[in-house]
């Protein structure tokens, strides 16, 4: 039947992403049939080649640590998400917040009196989802996020 005291999660992560991934490097999993429960573990290997589909993938062999937080059996659907780098103590906003001018990054805020204006930020690091400010915001200032709108078909 196998060993079940160790499980493993084969994954397969995209060429762009593959430089910033190292074994040893945390990974959240989310297993689809314990959708909000976690699972902690770690990169075990990456593989040497990528394979080829649409795109190059190259796959990432992450072990489980924690077995006790879910019941977990062979060949389930899963997700990882590798923590290639961990910001902390910083100022961070949502990446979508940061708009790019002549002038560099910039956000709008929410100004004295619920008024909406521009203000240049300078940006540090960036991950898929937020950007490190390193000057021109200060904690609790308010960013606004555009809102994805799509023409919907009228009736």
């Amino acid at each position: 039947f196998g060993d079940v005291s160790q499980f493993q999660v084969r994954a397969k992560v995209d060429e762009l992403d593959m430089p910033r991934v190292r074994t040893g490097q945390p990974v959240e999993i989310e297993v689809d049939s314990f959708l909000g429960q976690p699972i902690k573990g770690t990169v075990k290997s990456v593989a040497m080649q990528a394979e080829r589909e649409a795109f190059a993938k190259v796959e990432v062999i992450v072990s489980v640590d924690d077995l006790s937080s879910a019941a977990l059996k062979h060949n389930l659907s899963a997700r990882v998400r590798i923590q290639v780098e961990a910001m902390q103590d910083v100022l961070a906003i949502p990446l979508a917040a940061v708009r790019r001018g002549d002038g560099g990054d910039w956000v709008v805020i929410r100004a004295a009196g619920g008024r909406l204006s521009r203000r240049w930020i300078k940006v540090g690091k960036r991950t898929r989802e937020d950007a490190e400010v390193l000057s021109g915001l200060k904690p609790g200032d308010q960013v606004a996020v555009p809102v994805e709108t799509r023409d919907k078909p009228r009736s």
